[in-house]
């Protein structure tokens, strides 16, 4: 059991305030998750083979992840409204960006630009979260938190698929584009500039050196890391497995893209519950292994309504560790800072995703599309053991 669940009560203010950031990021993630469905497409198009298309994708994990720790930090220091606001900025440039770009190398240096204004977009909104989760609710507003991030990238894969296929690919990057200026929009106009994050009397920001040594935190990373290079090969292959493999349309992918997210977004706010009422370690690992398992089978059928079929357990089952590994992250946040955590912990989802693209675009070449889920799934299972073993004692 996870001590003192639901012990404060936050003020009126913090709850609109979590309302609202909330609403930006199902906004953001929604102009995002359209263009999933259509970007190895809109590569391979331009000519990308297997390793350029990892490139293409790794590209903007990079950006980001080498972004991120210095965003984290200067958000701690100088508040989270003017990264946010900055980076949705860009987000609505760079669509353009991408409708201009005219071979793979426009494309890539467009996403890895999208990859720095995200640095300053999704870990700077969960570290916003943070500031005003409740001690012994983490959990739960991180669950909340979640269903913002994928209920948003859950329903945008399908509304690019049926753009896409009723006005052209460039609809898609355009509507990416609206959107980003309506969030920023409601960024500016309804949530406050000041910072919430302080630190306890006598605590210090950790420094990023710091956190590599901490065992327990490393634990949550390499999960995390490893969670991450299965779902960058998720986005990154299966597009092309389904389209090559089962002939499936542009909707159709979408539509199964779409399920897996939009299941994993139904079961954020109770696994989010849960996590504040069970052991958040036993989440991580359990759920980590089943998505590992199953993501290795995935490419055992090519039909759509088998794919969609395991795209739905699959999402349910990634549902169950995020909040929990969220929540641990939180709670050591108000001591250590919590924009300096949250974005050591998607940074170390960048690293997978970007690990993901490359090492699945060299074996999608050497072996073939299969490979790349097999590498999948021991990922998963591989991060999810050293998870178990790096927090047994904390």
């Amino acid at each position: 059991m996870n001590p003192n669940p639901g012990n404060s009560i936050p003020s009126p203010a913090d709850r609109r305030h979590f309302l609202i950031l909330n609403l930006a990021l199902f906004v953001s993630s929604l102009g995002m998750g359209i263009v999933v469905p259509l970007l190895p497409i809109y590569a391979s198009q331009m000519g990308a083979s297997g390793l350029s298309l990892g490139i293409f994708f790794a590209s903007f994990n990079v950006s980001r992840g080498l972004a991120m720790p210095f965003m984290g930090r200067l958000s701690d220091r100088t508040g989270r409204k003017r990264f946010l606001s900055v980076g949705l900025f860009a987000y609505t440039l760079l669509s353009l960006a991408y409708v201009a770009s005219r071979d793979i190398y426009a494309l890539t240096l467009t996403r890895t630009l999208q990859g720095i204004a995200s640095a300053m977009v999704v870990p700077i909104g969960m570290a916003y979260a943070g500031d005003l989760s409740p001690p012994g609710r983490e959990g739960t507003y991180m669950g909340i938190l979640n269903v913002s991030l994928f209920g948003g990238f859950g329903f945008g894969p399908f509304l690019g698929g049926v753009l896409s296929d009723q006005f052209g690919i460039d609809a898609g990057f355009y509507a990416m584009g609206f959107l980003s200026l309506a969030t920023l929009i409601l960024v500016l106009v309804r949530l406050p500039g000041e910072p919430v994050w302080r630190a306890e009397e006598g605590q210090q920001l950790l420094p990023m050196a710091r956190i590599l040594k901490e065992r327990f935190l490393m634990g949550i990373l390499s999960f995390r890391l490893a969670n991450a290079v299965s779902r960058g090969l998720y986005v990154s292959f299966l597009p092309l497995f389904a389209s090559l493999e089962g002939g499936l349309s542009s909707s159709e992918i979408g539509i199964v893209i779409s399920a897996n997210l939009l299941i994993t977004a139904v079961l954020q706010a109770p696994a989010g519950r849960l996590a504040d009422l069970a052991s958040r370690r036993v989440l991580v690992t359990a759920g980590g292994l089943a998505y590992a398992v199953l993501f290795g089978v995935l490419p055992l059928s090519s039909s759509f309504s088998s794919l969609l079929v395991i795209s739905i357990l699959l999402g349910g089952a990634g549902a169950l560790p995020l909040p929990a590994a969220t929540a641990l992250m939180a709670d050591r946040g108000r001591g250590y800072g919590m924009g300096t955590l949250m974005a050591s912990f998607n940074m170390a989802q960048s690293v997978g995703m970007v690990v993901g693209p490359l090492l699945g675009g060299f074996l999608m070449d050497a072996s073939g599309l299969l490979s790349v889920f097999v590498m999948g799934g021991v990922a998963g299972i591989a991060g999810s053991g050293i998870f178990y073993y790096r927090t047994a004692k904390a």
